[in-house]
């Protein structure tokens, strides 16, 4: 009989070393994460130090990698503009929508009635 590559009941409790190495990858970044907390909360001058000589470094990094996601940023300043403009969207046609159900008054029927004797179209 064979053993499927990703069966565990059928290895009885052995994991794969794919599993024990993402398992130790998840400790080291724990452990990086809390040590780099700790090291911003102390204010010693070797911290300093070593944060003002990296800083150029990771800053040429950074910038490098952001130019390639410029466009990613524009598409989302245009969504938020889209959002807005179907909000806006929605508001004037409800406005519309109720001017046109709206009942008409004296003077709009007056006022409709005596536009084209202004305008020398009526016949």
């Amino acid at each position: 009989m064979t053993i499927l590559r990703d069966d565990t009941f059928a290895r009885r409790g052995r994991t794969a070393p794919r599993q024990r190495y993402v398992g130790a990858l998840v400790f080291a970044l724990i452990f990086l994460s809390i040590a780099l907390l700790v090291l911003s909360r102390l204010n010693h001058p070797y911290v300093e130090a070593m944060r003002s000589a990296v800083t150029p470094f990771v800053a040429s990094v950074l910038s490098t990698l952001a130019v390639p996601l410029a466009p990613l940023r524009d598409l989302s300043g245009r969504l938020d503009q889209i959002v807005v403009s179907q909000d806006e969207l929605k508001r004037l046609q409800s406005e519309n929508q109720a001017r046109n159900t709206a009942p008409l008054s004296p003077t709009a029927i007056q006022r409709s009635a005596a536009s084209p004797t202004e305008t020398g179209t009526r016949k």
